[in-house]
């Protein structure tokens, strides 16, 4: 007790420096003071690139206007002003392409032509443009097979004549070429769509053939 007065009377005299505790920081001041934020090192996310297929055979159907030379021209004006004459004007497209390193350029071969057939009272009277070379298919905004392209075939061109009158004949061999552009929608089954408008132009027996077509295809 006596020990306990005569502090108690230091204190109150101003003798004694106060009593300090020593408390425990707390572990989550600790933490909190001198823990550093974890920082956790992401890869980032990296978009795969569509897989481009390494072939593709476009089948296509459509329409065409043929001109021939001028005399064999005259003529087939002033058959189909005669009453009752029937006429179809077609174009078909058989290509088989394989894509090349920048996925925007395929090169293979095609056999592509177009025709027109007429009809009277049973009778047939049919000719044809044919053209068989190199094809050429470049998309210069995005990958094969999506969005704006552009088309070049270059080859052998011929024609066949046929009619209900006599065997078909076949002209000699010539040159050709076809130039156009047309707009491919893929799916996600891995066929494209695709519409395209083309002009074509024949040198066949030093004579001048040419076609305008527009045809639907479909690639695989």
């Amino acid at each position: 007790m006596d020990k306990l007065a005569d502090l108690i009377e230091a204190q109150l005299l101003g003798e004694t420096e106060p009593i300090v505790q020593d408390r425990p920081i707390p572990v989550e001041a600790q933490l909190l003071g001198e823990a550093k934020p974890i920082v956790q090192d992401r890869p980032i996310p990296v978009k795969a690139e569509k897989k481009i297929d390494s072939w593709f055979f476009r089948i296509a159907v459509g329409a065409a206007n043929n001109i021939y030379p001028e005399e064999l021209q005259d003529v087939l004006d002033e058959l189909e002003d005669i009453p009752d004459i029937n006429k179809i004007s077609f174009n078909f497209d058989f290509s088989l392409y394989r894509s090349l390193s920048d996925r925007k350029t395929m090169i293979g071969f095609t056999y592509n032509g177009s025709g027109d057939a007429y009809e009277f009272k049973g009778d047939e009277l049919n000719f044809y443009q044919y053209l068989f070379g190199i094809s050429l298919i470049h998309y210069p905004g995005n990958i094969i097979g999506n969005g704006l392209y552009v088309r070049g075939d270059l080859g052998t061109a011929f024609l066949i004549f046929d009619s209900s009158f006599g065997n078909a004949e076949q002209s000699e061999n010539g040159f050709g070429y076809q130039l156009g552009a047309g707009y491919s929608l893929p799916t996600a089954i891995g066929i494209e769509f695709d519409a395209m408008l083309s002009y074509g132009g024949k040198k066949i027996e030093d004579k001048d053939y040419s076609v305008v077509l527009f045809n639907f295809g479909v690639s695989f």
